[in-house]
């Protein structure tokens, strides 16, 4: 008799299934660190940022008065910015209370850097023959530019936030100063 060599018995894809597995598993426990990593960078990024805040908050007002016009708007809108804070993430802390300090500051400070605000832009707009009047919390230009209307809303659209932010309540344009017509915006 005659024997034949025995056919090897194959498994059916047992093999294939548990390495595939095993990839899928290691490809989830990658994901999963990955987004723990990446939220504790986020967490640190947050803490470091409202780290820096605090610091700002406290250099506030020796920063405005040294800034200049540019500058002492950019500044007004980072601690707006920051005072608001405190209402998109309140379960932190730290950004809570730079919320709650920011607004408190801008709050006690407001009619003191509205004046100083005032004192830099004359400074600034005396060269381009713009004189300024503030009664209240209404702030009067007066210029002959101001007779055209498309000066006024390049003038308008420039000025407004830091206005705003500063607690004007008008803002009037004048082409002379004893002019009965103004043009005038509500803020």
């Amino acid at each position: 008799m005659t024997q034949y060599p025995q056919q090897p018995v194959q498994k059916k894809g047992r093999g294939c299934f548990r390495y595939t597995l095993y990839g899928i598993l290691a490809l989830f426990m990658i994901i999963i660190i990955g987004g723990i990593m990446r939220a504790n960078r986020v967490t640190e990024q947050k803490k470091t940022q409202a780290a820096r805040d605090s610091v700002f908050i406290d250099q506030a007002d020796s920063l405005l008065r040294a800034a200049s016009v540019k500058d002492f708007g950019l500044y007004l809108q980072k601690l707006q910015v920051v005072s608001l804070g405190a209402s998109k993430d309140e379960n932190k802390q730290l950004v809570a209370n730079n919320g709650i300090r920011a607004g408190k500051l801008l709050d006690s400070k407001e009619a003191e850097w509205r004046k100083l605000y005032v004192e830099k832009l004359k400074n600034e707009l005396w060269e381009h023959n713009v004189e300024i009047e503030i009664n209240g919390k209404t702030i009067t230009f007066i210029s002959g530019m101001f007779a055209n209307n498309s000066n006024i809303k390049q003038f308008q659209e420039s000025a407004a936030s830091t206005l705003t932010i500063l607690g004007f309540k008008q803002v009037r344009y004048k082409w002379i100063k004893h002019a009965d017509e103004y043009q005038y915006f509500d803020l």
